[in-house]
């Protein structure tokens, strides 16, 4: 091997072992860390009551009791949505929207995934008396891999029957579809029935 040679060896090893494969890997770093971030979310939505299901020649109701009035529901659907931090970043506050068709509206939203540091807060009440189609929420902080799950019971209007779930949001991210693990639809609705009054988030 000449002397050229050797000192080609040398700058090539220089260049591997030192300042060009480190910048290559830093990049390779910034470029993973700043992606549009994934946030993993799933919508499952089952029937609860259905009056075709139960007695198809006669008109049925489904009527929750309240403090000073009963409230009759032609149908009642459960709108399931979970939501996980998929990314390599920690959000201080997550916020997002969930919409639902013209036709459906809440009456009442219950959520899981919270404790002394994980909060979920709505913009609205949402109650019996006070159906709404549109809900704005906040999850308060949403690290790394925390996983948050709403629950909403939703009515329909005429004969239409619930099929999908707006969610959207205006932060830098991107939702990725992801599989629920939930509580049963008897577990939530037992948990209505004990709490009559449908009380928001507090």
């Amino acid at each position: 091997m000449n002397t050229a040679e050797i000192e080609l060896v040398k700058i090539s090893a220089s260049l591997l072992g030192g300042g060009a494969i480190g910048a290559i890997i830093t990049a390779i770093i910034t470029n993973h860390r700043n992606r549009i971030q994934p946030i993993g979310k799933d919508v499952n939505i089952e029937t609860v009551f259905s009056p075709g299901k139960i007695f198809k020649d006669h008109l049925t109701k489904i009527t929750f009791s309240g403090v000073d009035d009963n409230y009759h529901f032609d149908n009642l659907y459960l709108v399931r949505i979970e939501m996980i931090n998929e990314g390599n970043k920690d959000y201080p506050e997550f916020n997002f929207g969930i919409t639902l068709p013209d036709y459906a509206k809440a009456i009442n939203i219950k959520s899981s995934g919270e404790d002394r540091h994980h909060t979920i807060s709505v913009s609205q009440n949402i109650d019996f008396s006070s159906p709404t189609r549109i809900i704005d929420c906040n999850l308060t902080p949403f690290n790394r891999k925390d996983i948050y799950n709403i629950s909403l019971f939703v009515t329909c209007t005429g004969n239409n029957v619930i099929s999908n779930v707006d969610i959207s949001t205006d932060m830098p991210i991107r939702f990725k579809e992801i599989q629920i693990i939930s509580e049963t639809t008897i577990v939530l609705l037992e948990e209505i029935i004990k709490r009559t009054s449908f009380w928001p988030f507090r």
